[in-house]
């Protein structure tokens, strides 16, 4: 008798799993989701490119000169690259969902 009375217990109780893509949860205050750049104040130092252990941050040849470019498929939101920044260009913001079919979207 005993399962026939959890079964019903269930049936009638509300779900215990959260509503995610209807209902999106907010993210912890001090959580390192998804990185940003200004590009208007990033100076293309390079310091991130050092720091970065997945080497999600690396120099790309423009046409007259370098510049830094951001690959957040690469990234493991360790915020080193935030700590180095001298211009402090780079933040970390609790945005979290970043899936995505086309890869140009994930290029900061």
């Amino acid at each position: 008798m005993g399962l026939l009375s959890d079964i019903a217990k269930k049936m009638t109780s509300r779900a215990s799993t959260e509503r995610y893509p209807r209902e999106p949860s907010p993210a912890p205050a001090r959580s390192r989701a998804k990185l940003v750049r200004d590009r208007k104040i990033c100076i293309n130092c390079g310091a991130c490119t050092l720091v970065c252990p997945s080497k999600a941050c690396y120099f790309v040849q423009d046409r007259e000169k370098k510049k830094v470019d951001f690959n957040l498929a690469y990234c493991t939101f360790c915020a080193q690259c935030v700590e180095v920044c001298p211009v402090k260009c780079l933040k970390m913001v609790n945005e979290y969902e970043m899936a995505t079919s086309k890869k140009e979207e994930l290029m900061i």
